[in-house]
């Protein structure tokens, strides 16, 4: 098996990996069990696709023709969806955390934790895939 893409985002491996099964070639996808309950798959070293050495070529061509090198990843405003989420999280937040400070049963470096707290949340991480395509 030769490595062909890492992936960061789960399930743009595991579309990837179905659509080159779908041609009927062998392939496998590292950490495609694990990632169901860990949601930062980079740190795990992202999804990597694997293909058979003979079926190399031909799964090149056809990430090739799906447009894998010209991928441009736009950095798109928030959604709207995501905007409700940080507002629901920082709501919840400064919601147990500001009267305990103000009460003092907290120290005033407690309100730091608002801003870290949202830095937390899970989003879907969106990264630029690697590819190591064989000549064309």
């Amino acid at each position: 098996m030769v490595l062909l893409a890492i992936y960061v985002s789960r399930f743009e491996a595991i579309e990837a990996a179905c659509m080159l099964r779908g041609y009927g070639l062998l392939v496998s996808l590292d950490g495609e069990a694990h990632a169901a309950t860990e949601y930062i798959s980079l740190a795990l070293g992202g999804h990597r696709l694997r293909v058979a050495k003979a079926d190399y070529e031909t799964a090149s061509e056809i990430l090739r023709q799906c447009g894998a090198e010209t991928d441009t990843r736009e950095i798109r405003p928030p959604t709207r969806v995501l905007k409700w989420l940080v507002g629901l999280a920082v709501t919840a937040y400064s919601a147990f955390i500001v009267p305990t400070v103000i009460f003092g049963a907290a120290p005033a470096y407690y309100l730091l934790q608002i801003p870290a707290g949202i830095y937390t949340l899970p989003v879907n991480p969106q990264g630029r895939p690697e590819y190591f395509l064989a000549e064309a």
